[in-house]
């Protein structure tokens, strides 16, 4: 089983917005109550999808995803997804517009994800995706 934090490395590091520097991690924890997920030492590093905004990124950890939820109707609207409890993802059909991937959970719970980086067919959606494939196909073996 290959860790998150390698596949971070192997897919997202050429990402612009994405990076594992230990101080714009921080800067990203700043945001997020840490109640919310105490394990920040597992944090493998953040997608900015807004780089002025933190609270608008993802932080990807060795379980999980972190990252604002707007529908939340509690706390500070952070929402912690352990990988184990994704079912099902998807992109929307338009790959030019594509901004979000859709993640299906295992109460049948819809979550949005926005990766808003990326150019017409060569958003970071895909590549995302893509990591989020193999991070949850590790977590099945």
């Amino acid at each position: 089983m290959v860790s998150v934090k390698s596949r971070a490395h192997r897919t997202l590091r050429n990402f612009n917005n994405f990076t594992s520097d230990p101080e714009e991690c921080e800067k990203f924890l700043s945001e997020v109550d840490l109640a919310l997920y105490e394990h920040k030492k597992d944090l493998v590093g953040v997608y900015f999808n807004e780089p002025s905004q933190p609270y608008f990124s993802i932080g990807v950890f060795e379980r999980g995803l972190l990252f604002w939820d707007g529908n939340s109707k509690v706390g500070n609207h952070f929402k912690f997804i352990n990988f184990k409890r994704i079912g099902d993802h998807k992109t929307p059909k338009y790959k030019h517009t594509a901004s979000y991937i859709e993640l299906k959970l295992d109460n049948d719970e819809i979550a949005v994800l926005p990766i808003l980086g990326g150019r017409g067919k060569f958003r970071d959606v895909f590549e995302f995706q893509r990591f989020l494939m193999r991070v949850l196909e590790d977590s099945q073996s």
